[in-house]
């Protein structure tokens, strides 16, 4: 038997993550920050690429539950089985 094709995600999850690229694109790439900073800069990246592994890590949390609730749907009910 083969496994159902699995949906993309739904399309709040889908700007939620957009949002969390954009911003993650934004905080270590947008040059006026970095000069605001000025001589502080090493602690602007250390920051920055804390927020990025966290918006990572939020991504993937994203991804898992989603597809938890794919598995958890796609999964037979037990009331319906016959018992051999």
């Amino acid at each position: 038997m083969t496994a159902p094709a699995r949906s993309g995600p739904s399309r709040g999850r889908r700007r939620g993550i957009a949002a969390l690229v954009a911003a993650s694109f934004f905080i270590m790439l947008f040059p006026p920050l970095q000069w605001w900073v000025g001589d502080g800069g090493v602690w602007y990246f250390i920051v920055t690429g804390l927020l990025v592994l966290a918006a990572i890590w939020t991504m993937y949390a994203l991804d898992a539950r989603a597809e938890r609730a794919e598995s958890a749907a796609a999964r037979p009910s037990s009331a319906g089985e016959a018992r051999p």
